[in-house]
């Protein structure tokens, strides 16, 4: 139109100029303005000649949340910077070093200071915060090339994925919509309906009947606005509302705790900012209304056209005989669907590895998340579940048998809506012992990295480790094991290692020493005992402890349960605690007894005040018959069974292990004494406190600075130590979103970063799985997702995909828990 009109009137204006000589690009911009649009206008403005640019009125708008987050200021300041680098290319000045026309000779911002009232307040839109200091966007529009060398967009966490429901259309301008608030589409057949216009999808929430009595509800989040209304629309869109509506918009006032009984209703009072609500209306549809009458599809809007709100979930009832509700008509979000639980695993076989072991292989089944293996010892004999940990390929290795021995075996299939029946059995018989001599015997004494205790009539032994380097040769990926022989019925050992065994054992390249000793085992870090190397011997003590010396109450815990002290000196100064990066790992023996649930084997510290601290990292092997943890210090410790028990586990086979387990260690808990409510969907405080606590990564002093995370309620030690950690960031809105369900991706990368903070190793126990949704995960979570399903940590829905942002239940978070947990050791 610029071209046409200078063309048209060329030589109208004195000197060339062409009539119209200077564009104005007004520049309200928000944090999803496309830098790269921008600058295509500008170049389509630049082919004009003698045509001039001036950049107007510009701010960049966060979303209308209330509060300007530290991600917020920084992806404003992100985006500041990459629009001055543009305009710099562009610039008449010297700012240009470009061969690009130069077009434009100004740029205005929008104002100083942050607005506090009136349009973009809340939206923290200017280089100037409202008190007039300077924001992350002075610095970038200074010299954006520098700030963008040094800062990057921050990808916020996502909520759930809103199924979509027909005819239902919800925006939410703190999420990056234009407008905030929602449209209701009664109806697409003016045969049936005429007073409704569908949009251009032509789907509709429901059609109505006239003169029925309807009932809607919904429920939002203030965020700055504190009124809200309910309107009639004439057809889809924003502004769209009918003439009557117009006329009456403000005559039908209502608080909150009201129900409304007309459109439009204006809810302006009972409500504060930051607060929620669940506002009512209830009318009988007046079908003798005009089109553009009392009557059409229903708009939800900020009260005065405000956006500073979140609207929760939408119903609308049809209400039947004596004012109940007869028919739930539309009910957004929409939850999505769980997939059928799978059918039992087919071609199951069984063949023998060893005279002590089985391996198991059988046809995957659709749908299928996991599989758990069941044993017996006869074909209709009672079969037992071996697995501790959900298998999720189609592959296992029964260890720890008899030779020349049948046993039977049937698997079945899990996913989060259930377990498979048992498959058709399949037996093997292990080998037969072999007749000949190992080349190698596993522990005679007098072989290399072996030494006998001397025990002397009252149980006390001692064992040093004089020469090391003949055992160097047998070391495998740098553990070096050594085994203490004689000392099975010690009440008390000593174990020395000299200085100079230790030297040998550092410059052999040795990571760790495992010491087997028959009260236990310990495997010591290298790094641990470089200092004796030099200064003098590593000496291990290990005591059994007098049970009749504990506290009643400790000893009602205890029982006859094996309380084992430890201590470790080097160099002759004692070692009382271990960093993260030096974890010492302890073994000690337990036996198993009748009833018992090895996954409710819980290892106990006995502080020195006489206290009872659960280990939480602790776990029974069953391969071994051992206790297994890793110690931050050396003290007295015990292997206890905790049982624990919720009537409605049963129900989530898949989960069950994982929920008993960690509810022995109090890191879950039940919604009751007896329900676990394992299919309930989680919310993002619940399980960052489960994750923290699993990992025993809370910090005493944390703070934080989320704006609905209260000091004093239960969840804010764990958010604030998560916060200071860096494993969560929050939400685009400045808060935490402590009830908001927690996706399956938010949950992915929380536990991650968690995982990288604790110092765990992931290993690679899986292929990569290829979710056909793999598109569809977020930035921030790709790399999590990808890890942690490699490792077996986590796994699809059982249909290919992932889904990431589908929200996640208390089962499934505690099974993806006690998988780190597992992995901690």
């Amino acid at each position: 139109m610029v071209k046409a009109i200078n063309e048209k009137y060329a030589g109208t204006r004195p000197n060339g100029k062409p009539l119209i000589e200077v564009i104005g690009m007004q520049s309200h911009y928000n944090l999803t303005t496309n830098a790269e649009d921008v600058e295509n206008s500008i170049k389509l403005f630049a082919t004009l000649p003698g045509v001039s640019i001036h950049i107007t009125e510009m701010d960049i708008g966060s979303p209308p949340i209330g509060v300007l987050t530290p991600e917020n200021e920084n992806n404003q300041a992100v985006k500041f910077a990459e629009l001055f680098q543009i305009y710099k290319k562009y610039a008449t000045g010297p700012a240009n070093t470009t061969d690009n026309p130069k077009v434009i000779d100004r740029v205005s911002i929008c104002g100083v200071r942050d607005a506090v009232t009136g349009w973009r307040a809340g939206e923290f839109a200017l280089l100037f915060n409202s008190d007039g200091l300077a924001k992350q966007s002075l610095v970038a529009v200074l010299d954006p090339d520098a700030f963008l060398a040094t800062h990057e967009y921050i990808e916020p966490e996502t909520g759930p994925e809103q199924v979509p429901v027909d005819g239902v259309y919800v925006y939410d301008a703190g999420k990056g919509d234009a407008w905030t608030g929602a449209n209701i589409i009664l109806g697409n057949n003016a045969n049936e309906w005429p007073w409704s216009t569908a949009g251009a999808d032509g789907k509709v929430a429901f059609t109505p009947e006239k003169d029925a009595t309807y009932r809607l509800s919904f429920n939002y989040t203030a965020t700055g606005t504190t009124s809200i209304r309910v309107r009639w629309l004439k057809d889809d869109s924003n502004g769209g509302y009918t003439d009557a509506d117009g006329a009456v918009v403000n005559d039908h006032p209502y608080s909150a705790s009201q129900v409304a009984a007309a459109i439009p209703a204006y809810f302006n009072s009972g409500m504060v900012n930051a607060g929620s609500y669940t506002l009512t209306t209830e009318i009988q549809l007046d079908g003798s209304q005009s089109a553009n009458g009392l009557i059409g599809n229903i708009g939800i809007r900020g009260g005065g056209g405000g956006n500073a709100f979140s609207i929760n979930w939408i119903k609308i009832e049809k209400i039947g005989t004596g004012g109940a509700p007869d028919e739930v008509l539309v009910n957004w979000p929409k939850q999505a669907e769980t997939p059928a639980a799978p059918a039992a695993p087919a071609s199951v076989s069984a063949q023998a590895k060893s005279s002590s072991a089985i391996g198991l292989s059988w046809t995957a089944s659709e749908h299928a998340t996991g599989y758990n293996v069941y044993r017996a010892a006869s074909a209709n004999g009672d079969y037992s579940k071996i697995n501790a940990q959900l298998i999720t390929g189609t592959q296992y290795q029964n260890s720890g048998l008899s030779a020349s021995t049948t046993y039977y075996y049937k698997v079945t299939a899990v996913n989060d809506s259930g377990e498979s029946e048992q498959s058709a059995a399949a037996q093997a018989t292990t080998n037969r012992e072999s007749s000949h001599t190992d080349p190698l015997p596993s522990s005679p004494a007098g072989q290399p990295g072996e030494v006998k205790a001397d025990v002397d009539a009252n149980g006390n032994a001692k064992a040093s480790f004089e020469d090391l380097k003949k055992a160097l040769p047998g070391a495998k990926d740098g553990i070096l094991k050594l085994k203490v022989q004689g000392a099975g019925d010690a009440k008390q050992i000593t174990i020395s290692i000299p200085a100079d065994q230790v030297k040998a054992a550092v410059e052999a390249g040795i990571q760790h020493i495992e010491i087997s000793f028959g009260l236990a085992s310990v495997q010591l870090p290298v790094s641990l005992l470089k200092d004796a190397a030099t200064i003098g011997n590593v000496e291990l003590h290990v005591a059994q402890a007098d049970n009749n010396t504990l506290s009643d109450a400790v000893r009602g815990i205890i029982g006859s349960n094996t309380v084992l002290d430890f201590s470790l000196t080097v160099g002759g100064r004692k070692m009382t605690s271990f960093s993260q990066g030096q974890p010492v790992k302890v073994a000690i023996p337990y036996t198993l007894k009748a009833g018992e649930n090895p996954n409710q084997i819980v290892i106990y510290y006995l502080s020195e005040d006489g206290k009872l601290e659960v280990v939480k990292n602790g776990r029974y092997n069953q391969n071994t018959g051992m206790a297994e943890f890793n110690a931050k210090h050396f003290s007295k410790y015990a292997a206890i069974a905790n049982p624990v028990s919720f009537n409605d586990v049963k129900a989530v086979a898949w989960a069950s292990d994982s929920i008993e387990g960690l509810a022995a260690r109090g890191i879950v808990n039940g919604v009751s004494k007896d329900s676990f409510a394992p299919n309930q969907t989680i919310t993002r405080a619940e399980f960052i406190q489960m994750l923290m606590l699993t990992l025993d990564l809370n910090q005493a002093e944390a703070t934080s600075s989320f704006s609905d995370v209260n000091p004093g309620a239960w969840y804010y030690n764990s958010i604030a130590s998560a916060q200071q950690l860096g494993i969560v960031s929050g939400l685009t809105d400045g808060s935490f979103g402590i009830n908001n369900k927690i996706t399956r991706q938010e949950m992915a990368a929380m536990a991650y970063r968690a995982i990288q903070k604790a110092g765990i190793t992931l290993n690679e126990a899986n292929p990569a799985a290829g979710f056909r949704d793999g598109q569809d995960i977020a930035g921030y979570a790709s790399e999590a997702v990808n890890a942690m399903q490699q490792a077996g940590i986590i796994n699809g829905i059982g249909n290919g995909n992932f889904e990431p942002k589908g929200t996640a239940t208390r089962a499934q978070a505690a099974v993806i828990l006690y998988q780190l947990l597992m992995q901690s050791l």
